[in-house]
């Protein structure tokens, strides 16, 4: 993080998407910075599903600016995601909106990275109907360092993925 800028980041995430080789899209799950371009990466390729941790959210203008560790070193981004943002706030919450398959987001009751407004702005950004959301209380922004809020985090993903693949299989 302290050498690459998001898009660098991005254009990473898609060509190891562009790697794989599957039939149907697949899921794209990830954490933190990860879910971040697991969203923006969505508008990008067919995404199945989305399976959001602790999700972040940048400002359109560092996509192609410093490093993301100067942007997170600066202090800025606790003050900017602490503001209420409606769908059209961010890439990342418009691509949020846009997207039609379902989505799960997790979040960590004690996140000292993730304002609550942030997590609030992605629920608001979220097509009715498609948002599994879980909030585990005792649970900080690593989602795994606690072994019991681990056990729970990798129980919810495992019983969301097996729902999502029953209706897959169900369709087809």
């Amino acid at each position: 993080m302290e050498d690459f800028t998001v898009a660098q980041f991005l254009a990473q995430a898609l060509a190891a998407y562009d790697r794989l080789d599957v039939s149907t899209p697949p899921y794209v799950c990830g954490s933190s910075f990860g879910a971040y371009l697991a969203l923006l990466l969505s508008t990008q390729r067919p995404v199945a599903g989305l399976g959001l941790r602790v999700p972040a959210n940048y400002p359109d203008e560092i996509l192609n600016g410093p490093p993301v560790a100067t942007y997170i070193a600066s202090g800025s981004p606790k003050a900017w995601r602490s503001t209420p943002r409606g769908p059209a706030g961010s890439r990342a919450l418009a691509a949020l909106a846009a997207f039609s398959g379902p989505v799960q987001l997790l979040a960590a009751g004690r996140d000292e990275t993730i304002p609550c407004q942030t997590t609030e702005n992605f629920i608001s950004a979220a097509r009715p109907g498609a948002l599994q959301y879980h909030s585990l209380a005792e649970a900080t922004h690593t989602l795994y360092a606690i072994p019991a809020m681990r056990r729970e985090a990798y129980r919810l993903v495992r019983e969301w993925l097996l729902a999502q693949t029953s209706h897959r299989v169900a369709r087809a």
